[in-house]
């Protein structure tokens, strides 16, 4: 919770939002300063703006007929299951490998 009051108070203390972003990126994790979209910042921009979309996306089709989207639907299910089989795959092999039991493995302090 503190975060969230942190971040609130930096963006009310901003003068514009790309001051806001370089007050957020100058605040950011050193372990991950530079990865992309780390910074909490985003998580405040992100959020609201997916919301809005959503709310304005709900909007816009009320009047519209419902899309047939069966086919897409039906290719999008497919290609999850495949996604999950190969991590599944991965993950099953890496075990094997790496010799790993259900209880009793070594812990790596690495």
């Amino acid at each position: 919770m503190d975060t969230i009051v942190y971040t609130w108070n930096g963006f009310l203390r901003s003068e514009s939002i790309f001051s806001f972003l370089e007050w957020g990126e100058s605040h950011a994790s050193p372990l991950t300063w530079n990865y992309p979209c780390t910074s909490y910042v985003w998580l405040v921009i992100l959020v609201p703006s997916y919301l809005l979309l959503v709310f304005i996306g709900r909007t816009v089709m009320e009047k519209r007929p419902a899309l047939n989207l069966v086919g897409v639907k039906r290719v999008h299910n497919v290609f999850l299951c495949a996604l999950s089989a190969y991590v599944l795959a991965g993950t099953v092999r890496e075990a094997l490998r790496r010799q790993y039991k259900m209880i009793g493995n070594p812990v790596e302090s690495s």
